[in-house]
C-alpha cells in the first residue's frame, strides 16, 4: 500500500472534504491510503484583523512538526497553502509532492505563493482547464482532476419532490450571494415570482441573503451536511450564478454536478468549467443576463418532459466522468505513477 500525507484546511471545509476526505475509502481499493494531516489552528484567518498575526505566526509553528511528520509516507498532497496566501513551510514536507488546486490562488499576492508551490511540486492536480493552463507556466506535470461527486449519496428521489411549490435551489456559501445580482439573476427572480404564484427560492447556506426579493418567496435552510442532499432531491432545478471574472472562472462546478447527480435541470452562468460540463450534452441551460435567466428557467418551468430530460442526462454524465469511483481511480493512478 502506498501511503500519502494530504494537507488539507480541516475536516469541513468544502474542498477538504471533496477532494482528499471523500476519497479515503474509494482510493484504499486501489492500493493508496490517504492521512489526511491539517493544523488545529485552522487556515481561514480571525476576523479580527489585530490578531492575525499571532494567528499566523501559531499556524506557521504548528505547521513545522506537522510538515515534518511527511517523511513517515511515501508521498505528500498539498492542498493549497498552509498560511491562505503565502508559501511558508511547504518546502520542509517530503517529495514528491503533489499539489492539487481547485480554486485561482494565484489570483491573491500576485500569485507569488502559487508559483513557489508549483515550483516545488512533482506534479498539480487542478479542478479544471482553466486552472491547468494557469499552473502549466510553472509546472510541466498538470493533470485535469474534476471535484468528485459521490453519486450514491446525492442521487434522485421522486420521493421527496415537493409538488405543491416549483422550487429554485442553490447551495453554498453565503460569500457567492453577489453572484444573484451581478449575473442578472436577482433582477430576473423578480419577474419570475410575478410569472409564477407556486416559485420559490430555496437558498441554502451559512447564513441568510438579503436580496431585493419577497421575503415570503425565499426559503431559507441553514447548510448542514444533513440537509445538503435532500434539498436538491426535493428541487425543480438548481442555479448556478457566476460573474466573468478570474475567480469564478477557477470555480469547480461543484454546485452544478451535485444538481445533477440529483437529476436535476440546472441553469447556470456559463463560464469556466460550467460552460465546459454544459457542452457535455442536454443537461441544462446557459444564462449570461436577466432576461436569458427569465427565459431559460421558464422553459424548464414551463416543459416537464424537457426538465426530466436534462435531468437524466445529467445524471448519466455524472456516473460517466465526475463520479466518485471514476475521479479515486484517476487519483490513485497519479499517485502511484510519482511515487
Amino acid at each position: 500500500m502506498i501511503r500519502v500525507a494530504a494537507y488539507t484546511g480541516g475536516a469541513h471545509t468544502p474542498s477538504a472534504r471533496f477532494r482528499i476526505w471523500q476519497y479515503i475509502d474509494e482510493i484504499k481499493q486501489h492500493g493508496v491510503i490517504l492521512n489526511p494531516i491539517f493544523a488545529l489552528v485552522g487556515r481561514r484567518p480571525p476576523q479580527r484583523k489585530l490578531v492575525r498575526p499571532v494567528w499566523a505566526v501559531a499556524n506557521i509553528l504548528e505547521n513545522i512538526p506537522l510538515a515534518l511528520k511527511s517523511y513517515n509516507y511515501d508521498a505528500v498532497i498539498l492542498q493549497r497553502e498552509m498560511l491562505p496566501t503565502f508559501s511558508t513551510v511547504e518546502f520542509l514536507t517530503k517529495k514528491p509532492r503533489i499539489l492539487d488546486i481547485d480554486d485561482a490562488i494565484f489570483e491573491f499576492r500576485g500569485g507569488q505563493a502559487a508559483k513557489k508551490l508549483a515550483s516545488i511540486s512533482d506534479s498539480i492536480m487542478c479542478g479544471n482547464q482553466y486552472l491547468a493552463n494557469w499552473f502549466s507556466q510553472y509546472n510541466k506535470n498538470i493533470k485535469i482532476v474534476p471535484t468528485a461527486v459521490d453519486a450514491n449519496v446525492f442521487k434522485p428521489s421522486v420521493d421527496l419532490l415537493n409538488l405543491d411549490y416549483q422550487v429554485i435551489c442553490w447551495v453554498g456559501s453565503s460569500s457567492g450571494f453577489k453572484y444573484f445580482k451581478i449575473s442578472g439573476l436577482e433582477d430576473a427572480l423578480a419577474v419570475l415570482f410575478k410569472r409564477y404564484s407556486r416559485l420559490k427560492l430555496r437558498i441554502v447556506a451559512d447564513c441568510a441573503p438579503k436580496f431585493n426579493l419577497p421575503r415570503e418567496r425565499i426559503e431559507y435552510i441553514k447548510w448542514s451536511p444533513d440537509v445538503e442532499v435532500s434539498v436538491i432531491q426535493s428541487a425543480t432545478l438548481g442555479v448556478m450564478p457566476l460573474a466573468l471574472d478570474n475567480f469564478a472562472l477557477g470555480k469547480c462546478a461543484f454546485k452544478m454536478l451535485t444538481y445533477m447527480a440529483c437529476a436535476k435541470p440546472v441553469v447556470v452562468s456559463p463560464y469556466g468549467m460550467n460552460q465546459d460540463v454544459l457542452s457535455k450534452g442536454d443537461i441544462g441551460i446557459g444564462a449570461k443576463n436577466s432576461l436569458e435567466w427569465v427565459d431559460a428557467i421558464s422553459q424548464i418551468l414551463d416543459d416537464i418532459p424537457l426538465s426530466i430530460k436534462f435531468g437524466e442526462n445529467g445524471r448519466e454524465i455524472i456516473l460517466r466522468e465526475f463520479s466518485l469511483n471514476v475521479v479515486a481511480n484517476n487519483i490513485a493512478s497519479i499517485i502511484k505513477n510519482i511515487v
